[in-house]
């Protein structure tokens, strides 16, 4: 006998095969006092003979609901002939599914699989991955690889003999990106320990919150490719500057706290990397990831806009598919994306400088042999340049908004390129970009050429900082002058960022100290009026100042679509 709780105490009684609450259930039944007949289940419907539930006979071999299942078969009525899984259709041997035979080496469907393939039917030649294209070095996707690697990872390889070092170099852990190099000597090895130099800046405070326009033509040449990028402003998620080097760059380099990006003004070269040697040009875009050793070696006189930070540069979210291949609609594909062309491998045992940014400074070690001593190499992290002329303009009927024009995105910035394009086609459309506010974020852009007579004093080399909280667009009379031009060659590099930038004392120094004044009504005095466009107003997007918005600049796609991801 089952008691309740109140039984136990004496406050009640519960008869015999009752399970709650004090019901009595009568016999049969297993709750709430309905009888239940004999072979019923529940709720006093009587089940026949053979019957599962609800009164229904079930005739012999069946399982459910009355009708009858022929020998062999599994549901519903229809046989199943031997060898078959499912719905009658019979599987001959080496078939997984639905009567197709599977002929050897093949694993679905009856289509055989050649050697070498993996799906489909499809024979893959050597170097390609999927569905009978080949693919040279670096074609498919971001993958790349050069000089030789084993066939596994984490296994002995070597070289006339000697276990090679393997190097397993990635993002996020071991959850992003990564890259597998194998080195003739240690990478941990160093010969002698140097000095540390700490990253001294120089901040410059205005005394006033204002639009500000500074000239870097005025930058004097000077130090190497790296001691000789010169900050002009910064903030905890990107660093700007402005390099003209002048000075042979007599050691390997490595940043470990960051990537890079180098927007080639003027100049070309090669650079020198754990990776390969990779040439640059006019107009390239030079992205560095960190923790990648190397050396400039440039070709003439050199101007570069120089980007640091602390995350990771991407391409922006959007243009990516979830495999991380550029979609169709993105401004660029991967042809246009350029890996090191030739891995160089040194095995000079002599000294050699290192100097690697760390821990807000730099640090000097001596090493025993060549840095660049990489047999081989493969993954989705390395250097890469991209020529800004590669970039496919996206125009509308009517003024696009400034993410249009995004190329990189790194954590809550983007780098946005305004290339020489075709202007908006609507009647009456007004080319110049409206007047915006930069609620959340900065717009910096650099020029780089085209025609900027949209205001004076705005050329090549100059550069516009447009911070938050303040109203920007094209001065007086300009968006009247702009509508029904069709073309505009300007050229320009902008980052927006969504936190603030400070400036350093070289801002100060080039500051024009009258750019904020440069919207004032062309019938003001003449001391004010003269800085006022007069110019023909190119209705050059960026020489009016467009684009506080980067779609990115106010947060991730990673920022932007990817701003904070690092699009």
């Amino acid at each position: 006998m089952r008691l309740s709780s109140a039984s136990r105490t004496g406050e009640g009684t519960c008869d015999d095969r009752d399970r709650r609450y004090g019901t009595p259930i009568p016999d049969g039944n297993r709750r709430y006092g309905t009888p239940i007949p004999d072979g019923n289940r529940r709720y006093g419907t009587p089940i026949p003979d053979g019957n599962r539930r609800y009164g229904t006979p079930i005739p012999d071999g069946n399982r459910r609901y009355g009708t009858p299942i022929p020998d062999g078969n599994r549901r519903y009525g229809t046989p199943i002939p031997d060898g078959n899984r499912r719905y009658g259709t019979p599987i001959p041997d080496g078939n997984r599914r639905y009567g197709t035979p599977i002929p050897d080496g093949n694993r679905r469907y009856g289509t055989p699989i050649p050697d070498g393939n993996r799906r489909y039917g499809t024979p893959i030649p050597d170097g390609n991955r999927r569905y009978g294209t080949p693919i040279p070095d670096g074609g498919l996707m971001r993958y790349e690889r050069r000089g030789r690697v084993p066939a596994k990872r984490h296994v002995a390889f070597r070289e006339n003999g000697t276990l090679l070092t393997e190097e397993v170099m990635g993002f996020e852990g071991f959850s992003g990106n990564e890259s597998i190099l194998y080195h003739l000597q240690s990478p941990c090895r160093i010969s002698e320990l140097g000095p540390f130099e700490p990253i001294v800046r120089d901040e410059w405070v205005p005394q006033a919150h204002a639009h500000r326009l500074f000239d870097t033509r005025q930058v004097q040449d000077g130090g190497d490719p790296i001691r000789g990028r010169q900050l002009l402003m910064f903030n905890n998620d990107v660093e700007i500057g402005i390099c003209r080097p002048s000075q042979e760059q007599k050691y390997f380099y490595r940043n470990g706290e960051g990537d890079e990006v180098i927007f080639v003004h003027h100049g070309s070269g090669e650079l020198e990397t754990t990776f390969g040697t990779l040439p640059y040009a006019e107009r390239d875009y030079i992205v560095i990831p960190r923790g990648t050793t190397y050396r400039f070696r440039p070709a003439g006189d050199q101007l570069w806009l120089t980007f640091h930070t602390p995350g990771e540069i991407e391409t922006p979210n959007r243009y990516r598919n979830r495999y991380g291949q550029l979609l169709e609609h993105a401004p660029y594909s991967h042809r246009d994306f350029h890996p090191p062309t030739e891995l160089l491998t040194h095995d000079d045992r002599a000294e050699f400088d290192l100097v690697v940014r760390v821990r807000g400074g730099y640090q000097h070690y001596k090493l025993d042999y060549h840095p660049l001593d990489v047999i081989g190499w493969d993954g989705y992290v390395y250097p890469y340049t991209f020529n800004v002329d590669d970039f496919e303009p996206i125009t509308g009927r009517v003024h696009l908004p400034p993410p249009v024009h995004q190329t990189f995105q790194g954590p809550n910035f983007v780098i946005c390129s305004f290339c020489p394009r075709m202007l908006d086609w609507q009647e009456g459309a007004i080319p110049i970009p409206y007047n915006h506010s930069n609620l959340q974020s900065e717009e910096m852009i650099y020029y780089v050429s085209g025609e900027f007579g949209s205001r004076p004093g705005v050329d090549v080399g100059s550069i516009t900082l447009h911070p938050s909280g303040l109203p920007h667009g094209p001065q007086p009379g300009l968006a009247e002058k702009s509508i029904g031009m069709k073309f505009t060659n300007e050229l320009a590099v902008m980052c927006d960022t969504f936190a603030p930038l400070k400036l350093t004392g070289l801002c100060g120094s080039l500051d024009d100290g009258r750019y904020a004044l440069s919207w004032v009504d062309a019938d003001r005095p003449a001391d004010r009026a003269t800085q006022m466009a007069t110019g023909n107003g190119a209705a050059v997007e960026r020489a009016t100042g467009d684009g506080a918005a980067t779609e990115g600049a106010t947060g991730n796609d990673a920022a932007t679509e990817g701003a904070t991801a690092n699009v």
